[in-house]
């Protein structure tokens, strides 16, 4: 499963980091990122979906999301 993303990387602070600043499709630094997904994990409703893209495949279970805060 393929996925494009269109961002805009931009200098943040001098020190050569980059940042997510806007989507101006005009500016410079507007480039495209192609994100290959080959597995993934979702859960809904007290179940957990484990799914394979490459092999199209896809596994369920009991899943309970358990939130632990610091």
């Amino acid at each position: 499963m393929n996925c494009f993303l269109r961002l805009c990387l931009c200098p943040c602070n001098g020190k050569g980091k980059q940042a997510f600043k806007h989507n101006d499709d005009n500016h410079k630094a507007m480039c495209y990122v192609k994100i290959d997904v080959e597995n993934g994990f979702f859960y809904q409703d007290g179940t957990g979906y484990k799914v394979d893209y490459v092999n199209r495949t896809a596994e369920t279970f009991p899943f309970v999301f358990d939130i632990v805060l610091p």
